[in-house]
């Protein structure tokens, strides 16, 4: 089954307009139930109701998105969905929709649920309201960090594509020579073929190259392929790069975060674990849209067999994201897969664009 809530506490059916009433009423059940750990439990199994409703039938929740803007705080807090779940819920929701959650979010400036749904809502009206809240309360970088970029005048902007395709990774053939990058999302490249200086560069890891025509709303990209690649660090690293005409990457920087690492102990440990000198290990990915043959868990579709990331989307949302250096607008979240799309490093790793300075970001977080 699809649908495979983490706690497996409440299976409720989620196929007509009438199961989603259903589940909106559990909302508010549960905003009362008297167990907190059963309530706790409740929230998250529903959240992965939501989740599913999200990716596989959003349109049912169009009816009920004034309902969920006027819910109180309280009941509100029990609603288990991420930002990229969000969207696709709230996507386009009326003007009067907007009004109200701008309006609960006037009076109370830290609900991050309303700013996640004027966020999610994403129409013009929306989008300013985003901007003027986060002037108004010195908060742009909090919407930074979910991938909108907020500039000095004007409506807010998201950076990133409401669309979303799940990556799968493929390991039975391999890819080579010539032929590597010709209607094919390699892994495991040598660095020759995505670098246009390897030996002076401080990558060492090619994880993936995926087809731009793949990658769900990206802004026009003049190369074929965008190229996810790795210094020998763990996490915490941004590596900048000015991409050629045929997608090679040069003209490189790279950024480290070391601020919490006041003994060392970060540093040593990285040294330890990146050790490993790149290997064999080959195939490709491919990219299929959020549909049932996903499974839902656990607010996320990663226990799905095979999945190892998400192309489109918001970025994950708990750590900065790259600001371009050239122009420092926000840089438009491309996808994001695990290390183990090529077992190296440890954690989360994206990649993001500047159109209009044509630089490329690769970058590390550790797990949430």
């Amino acid at each position: 089954m699809p649908l495979k809530p983490v706690m497996n506490t409440l299976h409720m059916p989620v196929e007509t307009g009438d199961d989603v009433a259903a589940l909106m009423r559990m909302l508010h059940e549960i905003a009362i139930e008297p167990s907190k750990s059963r309530q706790s439990r409740l929230s998250r199994d529903l959240g992965d109701h939501f989740t599913y409703l999200a990716c596989v039938k959003p349109e049912l929740f169009a009816p009920f998105q004034m309902e969920l803007a006027e819910m109180s705080g309280d009941e509100l807090k029990h609603f288990n969905v991420v930002l990229s779940d969000l969207v696709p819920l709230m996507h386009g929701a009326s003007d009067a929709c907007t009004v109200t959650v701008a309006e609960r979010l006037h009076n109370n400036p830290n609900d991050y649920v309303a700013s996640d749904m004027l966020v999610a809502i994403g129409t013009a009206g929306a989008l300013e309201e985003v901007a003027k809240h986060a002037r108004r309360n010195d908060c742009v970088d909090a919407y930074l960090d979910s991938g909108v970029h907020v500039p000095e005048t004007g409506p807010a902007e998201w950076r990133f594509s409401p669309n979303r395709y799940a990556i799968f990774k493929n390991t039975g053939g391999k890819v080579r020579g010539d032929d590597a990058l010709k209607d094919c999302n390699p892994i495991g490249l040598p660095l020759k073929m995505v670098l246009q200086e390897p030996k002076l560069s401080n990558v060492t890891w090619h994880y993936v190259s995926i087809r731009t025509s793949d990658i769900p709303g990206l802004p026009n990209w003049p190369s074929t392929h965008l190229h996810l690649v790795s210094p020998r660090r763990e996490w915490d690293w941004t590596m900048y790069f000015h991409s050629d005409e045929c997608g090679k990457y040069g003209g490189e920087e790279l950024i480290v975060d070391d601020e919490y690492d006041d003994d060392g102990e970060i540093k040593k440990m990285q040294k330890s674990l990146c050790k490993r000198e790149p290997g064999k290990e080959r195939g490709f990915v491919t990219l299929q849209p959020y549909d049932d043959r996903l499974v839902y868990c656990n607010g996320h579709i990663h226990c799905t067999e095979g999945v190892e990331g998400t192309a489109g989307g918001p970025p994950i949302g708990l750590y900065p994201n790259p600001i371009c250096p050239t122009c420092n607008r926000l840089m438009f979240h491309a996808f994001t897969v695990t290390d183990r799309i090529r077992s190296y490093g440890d954690g989360w790793r994206s990649l993001f664009v500047c159109e209009d300075c044509y630089i490329v970001a690769c970058n590390a977080t550790s797990w949430n």
